[in-house]
């Protein structure tokens, strides 16, 4: 993500129109026309005169650990080019001090300004190196970026030229795959190429092979590479290293009107070592002669650090056995293959591989130790097994070793990362009639959560790296260090086969905390005891019980409001699953029930007076809770009076919450003759009236509301006739 972008100088100036363009920083700074674009950190290109490719002035970029910044040319009408090219010179050295960091540069391209930026390559050479690229996509809004990627050394860029080309020709050698160094190598090795071409696609040219600076062979790559593609080329003819030594074979392409020769050719230096198959067995080494042996092959895939024999270092490692190890450690990022020298395992029944070995931790630093093998001297290394955690103890470790051989190679790779080192000794090779080698692979049950329970059961998957079936084996059961059951593996697993088994016995989980629980495979004449056990640790967390805490009425109480709620109250917020079943009996109208938070709440129409109620919540109605919740309450008597009669006036209930019922037949009011019906008026207890209602007599009853005046006493007043009233 770009953090921040900048113009070293003011915006609006002209395009670059006229080809071909150079920039060689001469001015002795930026020029004012570039841009530059923050992307981590806060360092930025500048032009100094140290180590310029030409003239007095170059341009530079040196900042601290992961610092990126963009150089962005101006904006470039490229449109009108035809094969339009970029061609600059640049450089990333090493940090002269440590010889391991290295910075790296990478080329952008975007052909409009709001467009994304487009990698077309990446660079890290250690001395002045002039690269041509083919720009794609052509426009008159083009614009090239050179990205500096700080490892804390330097880059340094000049003399940049963008121009056009008739017909671009640029054919590169990136790389010579194949033959490299080894052992044995022989009088036919094959050579093989990686080939780029970074022009307009080519079809037919020329590739020069020379051994030890003398031509040997001149062939035709007739095929055809588009643009920016890639191809792969086997010479014909093969190189003679049969001989011990050291080669340098060298390969160039030869294409007509090439624009870029400084990537034409490619040189590889191989080296061969002559030595005798070792073909008695068993065969062993513990470096006790103080020195590698001969035709022990150390090659460097990053760095220069090499194995050593080491004796005893009492604050890190003392050998295995005898005086002397093998030890790779290194404070930087090196790592180092330490090859033994061929083996011929053709008539060796099931060769195995047995090691002694230790990669102790410093503070969180750890190494790594990778082992590989292949079965012939051009062949590709194959990984047999991996070790990147902290061995603080020297263990033996044992590998079937696969795809044997009359001339097989076996490679112990360490990785430096600031350990304690790799420690290595007591390396055997025999071979065994009936290997046995029983894996515990994996524990894949129980696994840590929630209320787990006092049975638990225990699953483990097992591997048989053995050569034969093996049938009938123990298997030890362990719970926090202590052995609780072995049981029989009474079936059959094929070599290479895989099985799972369940112990009959379980485990007690219920207590919240941590586990350990470990199983061990015990097999007769077991060749590997380092993958016969398997540990893992499982820990359970007591989730609260779902409880009921509270009722509403609450159970067994009595005079209860016949509209009074109800509701459940839980200690934990709930869920609804199914409130259907929910009962109220006697039935009840109106029943609905939700949920909210802790709460489940019952709507229903008014009860009953005096009458005792259960409510009735099936199991599971909310989350989890498998039980049905019941409970009783009795509503209070009904002290309202049904009919109050007073001065022939009638009028139900009284008291009254709002709702009053005035029976229109006890009244003898002929509203025809008197030519209107009269008022309902109440009046309140100094006189004043709080509520008029017109009084019908075409109906039996007429119903008045009064639920909005206060609670009290009043008088009701209708046709002359006057009665009291409560207002709850």
């Amino acid at each position: 993500m770009v953090l921040a972008s900048f113009l070293l100088s003011g915006s609006g100036y002209a395009q670059i129109v006229s080809f071909p363009w150079t920039e060689d920083f001469e001015g002795g700074a930026i020029p004012s026309n570039w841009s530059q674009a923050y992307i981590s950190g806060s360092t930025y290109w500048d032009v100094d005169g140290w180590v310029p490719h030409g003239g007095i002035y170059g341009a530079f970029f040196m900042g601290y650990y992961l610092d990126a910044t963009k150089l962005i040319t101006p904006q470039l009408d490229i449109s009108g080019l035809t094969n339009p090219v970029l061609k600059f010179w640049h450089m990333e050295p090493y940090d002269y001090y440590y010889g391991m960091y290295q910075d790296v540069l990478n080329v952008y391209y975007k052909n409009s300004a709001a467009g994304a930026w487009i990698l077309l390559g990446t660079y890290s050479n250690s001395t002045w190196t002039q690269t041509t690229i083919a720009l794609p996509n052509a426009s008159n809004n083009y614009y090239i970026a050179f990205e500096g990627v700080s490892d804390e050394s330097e880059i340094d860029l000049d003399d940049i030229e963008v121009s056009g080309v008739a017909n671009y020709v640029d054919v590169e050698v990136s790389s010579i795959t194949a033959p490299t160094s080894g052992v044995n190598l022989t009088g036919n090795e094959q050579v093989k190429v990686l080939l780029k071409n970074n022009g307009s696609s080519i079809t037919g040219f020329s590739l020069e092979l020379r051994l030890n600076g003398s031509l040997l062979a001149t062939e035709t790559y007739s095929g055809t590479i588009a643009a920016s593609g890639q191809a792969q080329y086997t010479f014909t003819k093969t190189v003679n290293l049969a001989a011990q030594g050291n080669y340098t074979i060298s390969v160039t392409a030869v294409a007509a009107n090439d624009q870029n020769a400084a990537n034409n050719s490619k040189t590889v230096n191989v080296s061969n070592t002559v030595c005798s198959v070792i073909s008695s067995f068993p065969w062993t080494e513990g470096f006790e002669g103080g020195v590698f042996p001969s035709c022990w092959l150390q090659t460097n895939v990053v760095g220069t650090k090499t194995w050593e024999i080491a004796t005893s270092n009492p604050s890190v490692y003392q050998p295995h056995s005898g005086v002397y190890y093998a030890l790779f450690a290194n404070e930087n990022y090196a790592v180092t293959t330490l090859t033994i020298p061929p083996l011929n395992l053709s008539a060796l029944a099931n060769p195995t591989l047995k090691f002694w070995h230790q990669q102790k931790n410093y503070y969180g630093d750890q190494d790594t130790l990778k082992i590989y093998y292949k079965n012939s001297s051009s062949g590709a290394w194959n990984l047999l097994a991996k070790y990147s955690n902290d061995i603080s103890a020297w263990t033996q470790d044992s590998i079937s070793l696969p795809n044997a051989s009359s001339s097989y190679y076996i490679a112990f790779e360490g990785a430096a990362k600031y350990g304690y080192g790799i420690a290595l000794d007591d390396i055997t090779v025999f071979g065994v009639a009936n290997y046995v080698d029983v894996e515990v692979s994996s524990i894949t049950a129980p696994t840590s959560g929630v209320n787990l329970t006092n049975a638990e059961q225990v699953t483990v998957s097992l591997k048989n790296n053995g050569n034969a079936a093996v049938t009938g084996f123990s298997l030890e059961l362990e719970l926090n260090g202590s052995k609780i059951a072995t049981e029989t593996y009474s079936g059959s697993i094929a070599p290479s086969g895989q099985a799972q088994y369940t112990f009959t016995k379980t485990v007690n989980l219920s207590s919240a905390g941590n586990y350990t629980i470990k199983v061990t495979a015990v097999a007769a004449n077991d060749q590997n005891a380092a993958n016969n056990s398997k540990t893992i640790n499982v820990s359970n967390v007591l989730d609260k019980v779902l409880e009921v805490v509270s009722y509403v009425p609450a159970n067994n109480a009595a005079d209860i409001e016949l509209n009074s709620p109800v509701a459940v109250s839980f200690n934990q917020n709930i869920t609804a699953n199914d409130l259907s079943g929910i009962t109220i009996s006697p039935n009840v109208d109106g029943v609905s029930a939700s949920v909210s938070d802790s709460v489940l709440s019952i709507a229903h129409d008014n009860f009953n007076a005096e009458t005792t109620y259960t409510v009735s919540i099936p199991a599971n109605a909310v989350n989890n809770y498998n039980q049905v919740i019941t409970w009783q309450f009795t509503t209070k008597k009904n002290t309202k009076i049904a009919v109050y009669t007073e001065n022939g006036i009638k009028i139900y209930p009284n008291p009254t919450s709002g709702q009053l019922t005035i029976n229109n037949e006890q009244l003898t009011i002929n509203c025809e003759d008197k030519g209107a019906c009269p008022l309902v008026e109440v009046y309140n207890v100094v006189g004043q009236v709080v509520f008029t209602s017109q009084l019908s007599k075409l109906s039996p009853e007429t119903t008045i509301d009064i639920s909005h005046i206060s609670a009290g006493l009043y008088f009701l007043k209708i046709d002359g006739k006057t009665v009291k009233i409560v207002k709850e």
